[in-house]
């Protein structure tokens, strides 16, 4: 593709060349022995379950914790304070886990429960207990597959999913 190589770009340049195609930097002796000790650094330090990241939320119970779903990892609970990160996965012979890996969105209600959407329908997480509850086709929904989830002013959930828009009601006072 001879729009994409150096010198011949069928874009403009930007304002700051650094951000945009390849850059070759020269290494010294010094420069190549402290980047090796970054790397085993950050090899020892927790990572992500997942190498795509779905759906990013900052808590608004606790600022410190960054949720963060995955497309095939699960769901992480990231610490800023401690840098500690754990992970909640699918587990088929446990029942209080998250129903996919795949977690599309979260949200968080304004009691602290995360709604996540996910390919194997609605989770709802009470992060203080720990415990999962799961809602697919048999409880109502249209699909099993939820791609976002929005909540209204009257506190009900709206569910982006591949049968259409389904709302759901969590209570007869609603």
């Amino acid at each position: 593709d001879d729009s994409h190589s150096f010198g011949d770009w069928n874009a403009d340049v930007p304002l700051d060349s650094t951000m945009w195609g390849i850059q070759i930097q020269v290494v010294t002796d010094e420069e190549s022995t402290d980047i090796k000790q970054y790397l085993i650094e950050a090899s020892r330090q927790p990572l992500l379950s997942g190498p795509n990241i779905r759906s990013i939320h900052i808590s608004n119970s606790d600022k410190d914790v960054i949720w963060i779903g995955t497309d095939a990892g699960g769901l992480n609970r990231f610490n800023k304070q401690d840098g500690s990160v754990i992970v909640y996965r699918h587990d088929p012979d446990n029942e209080n886990t998250v129903s996919n890996n795949s977690i599309q969105y979260i949200h968080e209600d304004k009691n602290g429960i995360l709604w996540l959407a996910t390919n194997s329908g609605l989770n709802r997480f009470d992060p203080q207990k720990e415990e999962f509850t799961v809602y697919r086709e048999q409880d109502g929904l249209p699909t099993n597959y939820i791609a976002s989830i929005l909540e209204d002013d009257f506190g009900y959930l709206w569910l982006a999913t591949r049968n259409g828009l389904s709302r759901m009601n969590f209570s007869n006072d609603r």
